[in-house]
């Protein structure tokens, strides 16, 4: 009787003897159950959505550059589509800031942030509030206490903090950034 070592040697030799074969027999196999196949994916992503939906999140939050560079080039490869969809959307835009003010707001914040930076020459990098609250582990460096994204109430809300201030030189990088509460924020004020 062959010990596993001896079983898996003997499937490695077997395959680099036939992998030809066995590709080309792979590749028909797929080809007649395609449909199977599709089915069989369609399933179970709808089985684990949720963490399909995750995963990309997680991922898209890990590679911003690369979501960046994706998108630019589907934008690229889509201009006729793009155009059309508009003309059938005209309203998209303001439904989208309706739907999105938080992100309305994070964005209108990181536009006015790169005017004033570009003016002062100072080091400037896109970052999210949800990089820095992943990054930080939801704690408030100010208070170390748990930052909770849905909440009423105004001065326990999540809020970007600059260690050293935009206004007293620092730069608006992910190294000099880090989770508050807005409250936290507010009262340590432009103080280093």
């Amino acid at each position: 009787m062959r010990t596993r070592q001896e079983k898996l040697d003997y499937l490695k030799e077997y395959r680099n003897k036939y992998s030809k074969r066995i590709s080309l027999q792979k590749k028909q196999w797929y080809q007649k159950n395609a449909t199977r196949q599709k089915e069989k994916m369609r399933k179970n992503y709808e089985d684990n959505k949720q963490a399909y939906i995750d995963r990309a999140r997680l991922w898209a939050l890990k590679n911003p550059d690369k979501v960046k560079q994706l998108k630019q080039n589907w934008q690229l490869n889509n201009k006729e589509y793009l155009k059309e969809w508009k003309k059938q959307n005209p309203n998209w835009e303001k439904e989208w800031r309706i739907n999105n003010v938080d992100k309305t707001r994070q964005y209108s914040r990181q536009s006015r942030i790169k005017r004033r930076l570009l003016l002062k020459n100072v080091a400037s990098e896109s970052y999210t509030l949800e990089q820095i609250f992943i990054r930080d582990e939801g704690m408030c460096m100010l208070c170390f206490t748990p930052v909770i994204i849905d909440i009423d109430e105004i001065k326990y809300r999540p809020s970007i903090d600059h260690v050293i201030p935009l206004s007293k030189g620092g730069d608006d990088t992910l190294k000099n950034v880090q989770l508050a509460h807005f409250g936290c924020n507010s009262r340590k004020g432009n103080r280093i």
